[in-house]
């Protein structure tokens, strides 16, 4: 995609972003220029395609939306299960996030103060197979940007991930506790990877295989043999299989939460202070949310921060 892409694939897309224009600047269409761009460099987003969409009027732009949309291809679609992501992450935007910040206010929290508000603002989503999307905001025009996946995080840009985490999981695990019906329907969540992986197609066999010699990679340099042996003995199996055992429910209760699922470099944005110092973060892409239970020399200091945030945030609802 470049600047010259004047229109969405598809009527359904158009018709949301009036939509969203109406809600957001009281404009009707007409009244309004629009601007395609790229939302994302190459590789930064595996799994749909993103637009940059700006609204202009009277030579200024008056906002700026980012458009996440599947990919039209068939055989793509049901070879990574297309609908499934997007349905998954419409719903997060749509009623769990909306319930955690509901659940925050009721206790008196100011969420984007104090709170878990590390997500982007959703203007609108589209579930509906096939023509799935999602509409957000544009966290460039308030200084939010990518971390470069090429280089290693600082301590400072980690601190930030693992307490938004843990404000995430602390505000699902007193749900749990004090409106345990309000979070039922998410004990059983699919875990759409593990699904993907328990595919015969040879696309994710060749995908399964990449991500386990990745992980053999790492011990090159190590020097406990005993170690590297133990790890080759437990990639051994197919991932599926591994994923299988790593996602028994039942056995992580009664400390099961619902987890991000795929919280790596490129589902995080960063704001940052005049000295450069991230000051706070936004947690991207919430596709491949699942049930799970509560590395390196900084591991314990990493578990810590997490512990900490964890257990403050959870007194202050008791």
């Amino acid at each position: 995609m470049d600047d010259t892409v004047l229109k969405f694939p598809n009527e359904i897309y158009d018709k949301a972003l009036e939509e969203v224009v109406s809600k957001q600047l009281n404009l009707s269409k007409g009244e309004y220029e629009i601007k395609f761009k790229e939302g994302s460099s190459k590789g930064d987003n595996y799994n749909g395609i993103i637009y940059r969409v700006e609204i202009i009027k009277n030579e200024e732009v008056k906002l700026s939306i980012i458009v996440k949309l599947p990919p039209d291809n068939p055989a793509r679609r049901e070879e990574f299960l297309i609908h499934k992501s997007f349905f998954q992450e419409a719903d997060f935007y749509d009623n769990i996030y909306p319930m955690y910040k509901k659940f925050q206010e009721d206790k008196g929290i100011d969420v984007q103060k104090d709170g878990f508000f590390q997500v982007p603002v959703c203007y609108k989503t589209l579930p509906d197979d096939p023509h799935e999307g999602l509409f957000f905001e544009d966290l460039k025009v308030t200084g939010f940007s990518m971390f470069d996946r090429k280089r290693d995080l600082t301590k400072d840009h980690i601190f930030l991930v693992i307490e938004a985490l843990a404000k995430m999981h602390a505000t699902y695990f007193s749900i749990k506790d004090q409106k345990p019906e309000l979070v039922e329907k998410y004990k059983d969540i699919e875990d759409y990877i593990l699904k993907q992986c328990r595919r015969k197609e040879a696309a994710m066999k060749i995908f399964n295989e990449k991500m386990k010699n990745q992980a053999l990679d790492v011990l090159k340099y190590c020097k406990n043999e005993e170690l590297v042996k133990r790890v080759r003995e437990v990639l051994s199996p197919e991932l599926h299989l591994l994923l299988e055992e790593g996602n028994d429910v039942q056995a992580a209760e009664p400390y099961a939460i619902l987890c991000h699922g795929d919280c790596w470099m490129n589902n995080v944005m960063y704001q940052y202070d005049e000295n450069g110092i991230p000051k706070t973060c936004i947690l991207l892409d919430h596709t491949i949310m699942r049930t799970k239970s509560l590395r390196d020399k900084y591991y314990n200091e990493f578990m810590s921060v997490y512990f900490d945030k964890l257990s403050s945030f959870m007194q202050r609802w008791v």
